[in-house]
């Protein structure tokens, strides 16, 4: 499933993204002022200046660098696997309309891979718009958040062999996962 990971973010890289964002930017400390999980028991925070994020794992990542444009963290273990990586593209994000429509159009390219996709919405961190799905194909079941700001695009993902929720509801790890993760520009 990490190949969605890959296909997500240059999808996204290839569209045409080329009305620049005009709002304040977010420095560290106001991130960090805003994060909806600080800590939890056993998860271990990742904090990358270079990558402009924080994040908890629920066990010690390893720095990636083998994805394609990407950098980040991975941890893989017991049924599942968990990535935050970030990628720098040439142009800036559209307004969010565009910004919305481009992320439907790269989840619905993955799902021509053999995934469905079962679960797609809007989310917002820091009052940014982004998009979290739901993937799922024989065995495994990915959560994924997307966020691009700027010209800087960050992908949360977990690659679970755990069946998903009736409702395609993220399970609760995953959850703490997305809600502990923050960045700034």
């Amino acid at each position: 499933m990490i190949r969605n990971c890959i296909t997500f973010s240059l999808l996204l890289c290839l569209a045409q993204l080329c009305c620049g964002q005009t709002t304040t930017p977010i420095d560290k400390t106001r991130a960090l002022q805003n994060i909806k999980i600080v800590s939890a028991s056993g998860w271990k925070e990742v904090m990358s200046d270079e990558g402009r994020f924080r994040v908890l794992f629920p066990g010690n990542p390893v720095v990636s660098k083998d994805v394609a444009n990407m950098t980040g963290f991975k941890l893989s273990g017991s049924g599942a696997n968990w990535f935050a990586y970030y990628s720098d593209f040439g142009r800036h994000a559209a307004n969010d309309e565009t910004l919305r429509n481009n992320y439907r159009q790269s989840v619905e390219a993955i799902a021509r891979n053999g995934s469905t996709v079962v679960r797609q919405n809007d989310i917002y961190v820091l009052g940014k718009l982004g998009t979290e799905f739901v993937l799922q194909r024989a065995g495994t079941t990915s959560y994924m958040r997307g966020l691009l700001v700027g010209s800087r695009f960050w992908t949360l993902a977990v690659d679970s062999s755990t069946e998903a929720n009736r409702d395609f509801s993220n399970p609760k790890d995953v959850q703490q996962f997305f809600d502990s993760f923050t960045f700034w520009e």
